[in-house]
Protein backbone atom coordinates (compact mmCIF):
# COMPACT_ATOMS: atom_id res chain seq x y z
CA UNK A 1 0.00 0.00 0.00
CA UNK A 2 1.36 3.40 -1.01
CA UNK A 3 1.12 6.08 1.67
CA UNK A 4 0.51 9.64 0.49
CA UNK A 5 1.52 12.42 2.87
CA UNK A 6 -1.03 15.24 2.84
CA UNK A 7 -0.76 18.65 4.45
CA UNK A 8 -4.33 19.89 4.00
CA UNK A 9 -7.73 18.21 3.68
CA UNK A 10 -11.35 19.33 3.34
CA UNK A 11 -14.56 17.32 3.46
CA UNK A 12 -16.96 17.90 0.59
CA UNK A 13 -19.00 16.31 -2.16
CA UNK A 14 -18.17 15.55 -5.77
CA UNK A 15 -20.76 16.10 -8.50
CA UNK A 16 -20.51 13.82 -11.50
CA UNK A 17 -22.80 12.47 -14.20
CA UNK A 18 -21.79 8.95 -13.18
CA UNK A 19 -23.78 9.26 -9.96
CA UNK A 20 -27.30 10.71 -9.53
CA UNK A 21 -26.42 12.12 -6.11
CA UNK A 22 -23.28 13.93 -4.91
CA UNK A 23 -20.55 11.57 -3.70
CA UNK A 24 -18.84 12.35 -0.41
CA UNK A 25 -15.12 12.93 -0.76
CA UNK A 26 -12.17 14.21 1.23
CA UNK A 27 -10.09 16.58 -0.88
CA UNK A 28 -6.43 16.44 0.09
CA UNK A 29 -3.40 18.42 -1.02
CA UNK A 30 0.21 17.36 -1.12
CA UNK A 31 3.13 19.45 -2.32
CA UNK A 32 2.58 18.34 -5.91
CA UNK A 33 -0.85 16.71 -6.18
CA UNK A 34 -4.54 17.02 -5.37
CA UNK A 35 -6.29 13.80 -4.48
CA UNK A 36 -9.72 12.54 -3.50
CA UNK A 37 -10.20 10.05 -0.68
CA UNK A 38 -13.20 7.94 0.24
CA UNK A 39 -14.30 9.19 3.70
CA UNK A 40 -15.22 5.66 4.82
CA UNK A 41 -12.14 3.72 3.74
CA UNK A 42 -9.74 6.68 3.32
CA UNK A 43 -8.49 5.04 0.15
CA UNK A 44 -7.33 7.25 -2.73
CA UNK A 45 -9.98 7.54 -5.46
CA UNK A 46 -8.20 9.94 -7.82
CA UNK A 47 -4.87 11.73 -7.84
CA UNK A 48 -3.83 14.52 -10.21
CA UNK A 49 -0.70 16.69 -10.42
CA UNK A 50 -1.18 20.33 -9.43
CA UNK A 51 0.85 21.32 -12.46
CA UNK A 52 -2.03 20.04 -14.64
CA UNK A 53 -4.58 22.50 -13.21
CA UNK A 54 -5.61 25.16 -15.72
CA UNK A 55 -8.12 27.23 -13.73
CA UNK A 56 -10.26 27.23 -10.60
CA UNK A 57 -13.94 28.10 -11.00
CA UNK A 58 -15.71 29.88 -8.14
CA UNK A 59 -19.40 29.42 -8.93
CA UNK A 60 -21.20 32.78 -8.96
CA UNK A 61 -24.59 31.34 -7.95
CA UNK A 62 -23.87 28.49 -5.53
CA UNK A 63 -21.83 29.69 -2.53
CA UNK A 64 -20.54 26.18 -1.86
CA UNK A 65 -19.70 25.07 -5.39
CA UNK A 66 -16.39 25.23 -7.23
CA UNK A 67 -14.80 23.45 -10.16
CA UNK A 68 -11.29 22.52 -11.19
CA UNK A 69 -10.40 22.81 -14.88
CA UNK A 70 -7.50 20.65 -16.00
CA UNK A 71 -5.26 21.17 -19.00
CA UNK A 72 -6.55 18.01 -20.65
CA UNK A 73 -10.05 19.54 -20.77
CA UNK A 74 -11.54 17.63 -17.83
CA UNK A 75 -13.64 19.64 -15.37
CA UNK A 76 -14.42 18.32 -11.89
CA UNK A 77 -17.16 19.89 -9.73
CA UNK A 78 -17.39 19.92 -5.94
CA UNK A 79 -19.29 21.51 -3.08
CA UNK A 80 -17.96 22.26 0.39
CA UNK A 81 -18.74 24.59 3.28
CA UNK A 82 -15.14 25.83 3.20
CA UNK A 83 -15.09 26.71 -0.50
CA UNK A 84 -13.31 30.07 -0.42
CA UNK A 85 -10.74 28.93 2.13
CA UNK A 86 -10.06 25.82 0.06
CA UNK A 87 -9.75 27.82 -3.17
CA UNK A 88 -7.21 30.16 -1.57
CA UNK A 89 -5.18 27.21 -0.30
CA UNK A 90 -5.47 25.40 -3.62
CA UNK A 91 -4.39 28.49 -5.56
CA UNK A 92 -1.28 28.86 -3.41
CA UNK A 93 -0.50 25.15 -3.70
CA UNK A 94 -0.80 25.10 -7.50
CA UNK A 95 1.42 28.16 -7.88
CA UNK A 96 3.94 26.73 -5.43
CA UNK A 97 4.15 23.63 -7.62
CA UNK A 98 5.43 25.82 -10.46
CA UNK A 99 2.14 26.44 -12.26
CA UNK A 100 2.02 30.25 -12.43
CA UNK A 101 -0.81 30.43 -14.97
CA UNK A 102 -3.55 29.13 -12.69
CA UNK A 103 -6.24 31.68 -11.83
CA UNK A 104 -9.73 31.89 -10.35
CA UNK A 105 -12.76 32.58 -12.55
CA UNK A 106 -16.50 32.76 -11.93
CA UNK A 107 -17.29 30.72 -15.03
CA UNK A 108 -15.69 28.01 -17.13
CA UNK A 109 -13.09 29.02 -19.70
CA UNK A 110 -14.97 29.79 -22.96
CA UNK A 111 -13.52 26.97 -25.04
CA UNK A 112 -15.26 28.24 -28.18
CA UNK A 113 -13.08 31.37 -28.03
CA UNK A 114 -9.83 29.53 -27.45
CA UNK A 115 -7.72 28.75 -30.51
CA UNK A 116 -5.61 25.92 -29.06
CA UNK A 117 -6.05 23.18 -26.43
CA UNK A 118 -5.70 24.21 -22.79
CA UNK A 119 -2.36 22.41 -22.66
CA UNK A 120 -0.92 24.54 -25.49
CA UNK A 121 -0.18 28.22 -26.09
CA UNK A 122 -0.93 30.37 -29.12
CA UNK A 123 1.82 31.32 -31.55
CA UNK A 124 3.35 34.79 -31.84
CA UNK A 125 1.14 35.95 -34.71
CA UNK A 126 -2.07 34.99 -32.91
CA UNK A 127 -0.91 36.64 -29.70
CA UNK A 128 -0.11 39.85 -31.60
CA UNK A 129 -3.54 39.89 -33.25
CA UNK A 130 -5.27 39.35 -29.90
CA UNK A 131 -3.33 42.22 -28.35
CA UNK A 132 -4.24 44.51 -31.24
CA UNK A 133 -7.90 43.61 -30.80
CA UNK A 134 -7.83 44.67 -27.15
CA UNK A 135 -5.94 47.92 -27.78
CA UNK A 136 -8.11 48.94 -30.74
CA UNK A 137 -11.53 47.86 -29.43
CA UNK A 138 -11.48 48.47 -25.69
CA UNK A 139 -13.17 51.84 -26.16
CA UNK A 140 -16.07 50.19 -27.98
CA UNK A 141 -18.56 49.02 -25.32
CA UNK A 142 -20.33 46.69 -27.77
CA UNK A 143 -17.13 44.78 -28.55
CA UNK A 144 -15.17 45.16 -25.32
CA UNK A 145 -16.43 42.12 -23.42
CA UNK A 146 -16.17 39.72 -26.36
CA UNK A 147 -12.66 40.94 -27.22
CA UNK A 148 -11.48 40.68 -23.61
CA UNK A 149 -12.98 37.22 -23.20
CA UNK A 150 -11.17 36.03 -26.32
CA UNK A 151 -7.94 37.66 -25.16
CA UNK A 152 -8.17 36.18 -21.66
CA UNK A 153 -9.08 32.73 -22.98
CA UNK A 154 -5.90 32.53 -25.07
CA UNK A 155 -3.27 34.56 -23.23
CA UNK A 156 -1.76 32.93 -20.11
CA UNK A 157 -2.59 34.55 -16.79
CA UNK A 158 1.14 35.17 -16.30
CA UNK A 159 1.16 37.44 -19.35
CA UNK A 160 2.31 37.61 -22.95
CA UNK A 161 4.68 34.86 -24.08
CA UNK A 162 6.40 36.92 -26.77
CA UNK A 163 7.12 39.95 -24.63
CA UNK A 164 9.95 41.35 -26.77
CA UNK A 165 7.78 41.55 -29.89
CA UNK A 166 4.72 42.74 -28.00
CA UNK A 167 6.66 45.41 -26.13
CA UNK A 168 7.33 47.14 -29.43
CA UNK A 169 3.63 46.96 -30.27
CA UNK A 170 2.71 48.38 -26.87
CA UNK A 171 5.18 51.21 -27.36
CA UNK A 172 3.71 52.08 -30.77
CA UNK A 173 0.18 52.09 -29.39
CA UNK A 174 0.78 53.77 -26.04
CA UNK A 175 -1.92 56.37 -26.66
CA UNK A 176 -4.59 53.70 -27.06
CA UNK A 177 -3.17 51.68 -24.19
CA UNK A 178 -3.49 54.64 -21.83
CA UNK A 179 -7.24 54.57 -22.34
CA UNK A 180 -7.61 51.03 -20.99
CA UNK A 181 -7.33 51.78 -17.24
CA UNK A 182 -9.07 55.14 -17.65
CA UNK A 183 -12.11 53.60 -19.29
CA UNK A 184 -12.04 50.65 -16.91
CA UNK A 185 -12.13 53.00 -13.91
CA UNK A 186 -14.95 55.05 -15.43
CA UNK A 187 -16.98 51.92 -16.06
CA UNK A 188 -16.48 50.66 -12.51
CA UNK A 189 -17.27 54.04 -10.90
CA UNK A 190 -20.26 54.82 -13.12
CA UNK A 191 -23.43 53.85 -11.18
CA UNK A 192 -25.42 53.62 -14.42
CA UNK A 193 -22.92 51.40 -16.23
CA UNK A 194 -24.57 48.25 -14.84
CA UNK A 195 -21.59 46.05 -15.60
CA UNK A 196 -22.14 42.38 -14.92
CA UNK A 197 -19.76 40.37 -12.78
CA UNK A 198 -18.54 38.64 -15.93
CA UNK A 199 -17.70 41.99 -17.55
CA UNK A 200 -15.88 43.22 -14.45
CA UNK A 201 -13.94 39.97 -14.29
CA UNK A 202 -12.99 40.21 -17.97
CA UNK A 203 -11.60 43.73 -17.41
CA UNK A 204 -9.67 42.60 -14.33
CA UNK A 205 -8.14 39.56 -16.04
CA UNK A 206 -7.31 41.60 -19.13
CA UNK A 207 -5.45 44.21 -17.10
CA UNK A 208 -3.63 41.47 -15.19
CA UNK A 209 -2.28 40.02 -18.42
CA UNK A 210 -1.28 43.42 -19.80
CA UNK A 211 0.49 44.40 -16.58
CA UNK A 212 2.70 41.32 -16.77
CA UNK A 213 4.59 43.04 -19.60
CA UNK A 214 7.22 45.56 -18.46
CA UNK A 215 6.23 47.97 -21.21
CA UNK A 216 2.55 47.47 -20.52
CA UNK A 217 3.08 48.19 -16.84
CA UNK A 218 5.19 51.25 -17.60
CA UNK A 219 2.51 52.57 -19.95
CA UNK A 220 -0.35 51.95 -17.55
CA UNK A 221 1.24 53.20 -14.34
CA UNK A 222 1.30 56.81 -15.56
CA UNK A 223 -2.49 56.80 -15.28
CA UNK A 224 -3.36 58.95 -12.28
CA UNK A 225 -4.75 56.80 -9.53
CA UNK A 226 -3.62 53.56 -11.14
CA UNK A 227 -1.28 52.70 -8.28
CA UNK A 228 -4.18 52.90 -5.86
Amino acid sequence: MIKVKTYDRVHGAKHTSRHPDPVKRILCLTETTILERDPQTYSVCTLRPLIDVFALIRDKDNLQKFCIEYKNGIVRSYTTNDRDSLLATLLDAVRSSGNQDVHIRIGNTPRGKRYVPLSSTVDEETETNLLRLVINNFQNPTKRYEVLERFNANIPHSGLNYSVTQDSLLLRTKKNLYSVPTLAQKEVDNPTAQLTNLELEAIFHGLTRLLASKTGYAALQIYQGFAR
